[in-house]
């Protein structure tokens, strides 16, 4: 009888350690987050070349289990006089994708319609990939790279910039605040 619950034990043991040793598990309620990013813009335009600067961004991210939709705004502001066409504003609204939204730590995909204001006014596609840090907490973290293809030509700004086509790219981090919970 003794046999038997000494292998009972290890049987139960060995299930509990198992238990244990697995990933965190985050909260699966919907959650609304704020945020800030900073990073690095990058257009590049069919006859210029390539240009950018300093990318800041802002905005609001609500999310279901794997699936959120990000309200945003970005602006990038150009490194030199030389790059002045290259300066970039966008109010973007896209659908994203959580691969383990289970998980405290996740990469997350997307896109959506954007209206973009630098060599014109309108409408772009954007498209995101990023990785997010500590989804358990009320402050997280997160780095992103996007991609934006204005569904327009490119309006020079004055009668020495040639017209073309520009695509833009970003790579930011930036930290959200969930504003649906406590933070202390």
């Amino acid at each position: 009888m003794s046999a038997v619950l000494s292998m009972l034990a290890v049987v139960v043991g060995v299930g509990v350690a198992s238990a244990d040793d697995s990933p965190p598990k985050r909260d699966e309620s919907a959650t609304n987050l704020a945020y800030m990013r900073l990073g690095a813009g990058n257009g590049i335009h069919t006859r210029q070349g390539i240009g950018g600067g300093p990318l800041l961004g802002a905005g609001y991210r609500a999310e279901v289990r794997d699936w959120g939709v990000d309200i945003g705004a970005s602006l990038t502001i150009p490194s030199s006089e030389r790059n002045v066409a290259f300066t970039n504003a966008r109010f973007a609204l896209q659908g994203m994708r959580f691969m383990t939204p289970r998980q405290v730590n996740s990469i997350y995909y997307g896109g959506g319609p954007a209206v973009g204001v630098g060599g014109g006014i309108g409408v772009d596609a954007t498209g995101v990939i990023g990785y997010e840090f500590a989804r358990d907490t009320p402050l997280r973290m997160f780095a992103q790279l996007d991609a934006v293809l204005p569904l327009r030509a490119y309006e020079p700004i004055d009668s020495a910039s040639p017209d073309g086509y520009m695509a833009y790219f970003g790579m930011s981090f930036g930290v959200a605040y969930r504003a649906n919970s406590r933070f202390l």
